[in-house]
């Protein structure tokens, strides 16, 4: 009897710890993000907002380019005094355009042999779309309010571009961005009216 009384005592000490544990009932209660708008993402604390930056071949580039574009990029370190972050992400490669063409293409032609080609054109297309993916690049700016975050991307815009092309993105775009972020296992499907202008 007495050994099962220390049994059931330690039980019982392993269903309070369980208790204890509290799980927050939404999602929302964990992740910072409140709100998407034009001018930029709300968190909890702060705003943010993402910028796609274009990558480059530095391999190919002569000592003397890439010596000014590291002095870009620490000129653009130096300058900014807020929080900024890197991110690089698999996307699915988008091939719309160029089936719309093909299609066009085909739709237009009358020669059953050029037209085969065209269709195998388009199963190339789709099999790209479907297994393959492009690395883009982000620059995530976080500030604490608008106008620094504006101020910010003033910058952005003066100093990184002599070095890499940057772009502004659409709404669409930075929400499956933090989509694919907070789910990492998930498969984006590319519908790409992305960047803005």
């Amino acid at each position: 009897m007495i050994f099962l009384k220390g049994k059931n005592k330690k039980l019982k000490e392993k269903k309070k710890k369980e208790k204890a544990k509290r799980v927050p009932s939404k999602v929302t209660s964990v992740l910072p993000f409140l709100d998407i708008t034009e001018d930029c993402i709300m968190l909890k604390n702060e705003v943010m907002d993402i910028i796609e930056i274009e990558g480059k071949d530095i391999l190919s580039l002569t000592e003397s380019e890439l010596a000014r574009d590291i002095n870009i990029f620490h000129t653009f370190y130096k300058t900014v005094n807020v929080d900024i972050k890197l991110v690089s992400m698999n996307f699915p490669v988008n091939a719309k355009k160029q089936k719309e063409y093909v299609e066009y293409k085909m739709n237009k032609t009358d020669n059953p042999i050029y037209k085969s080609f065209l269709v195998d054109k388009i199963r190339e297309l789709e099999y790209l779309e479907k297994n393959k993916t492009n690395k883009e690049y982000y620059l995530f700016l976080f500030a604490p309010n608008l106008d620094v975050l504006n101020s910010v991307r003033n910058t952005v815009n003066r100093t990184i571009p002599n070095a890499l092309h940057v772009r502004a993105l659409s709404i669409e775009k930075k929400q499956s961005i933090l989509y694919k972020l907070n789910n990492k296992n998930s498969k984006i499907m590319s519908k790409r009216s992305d960047f803005v202008g």
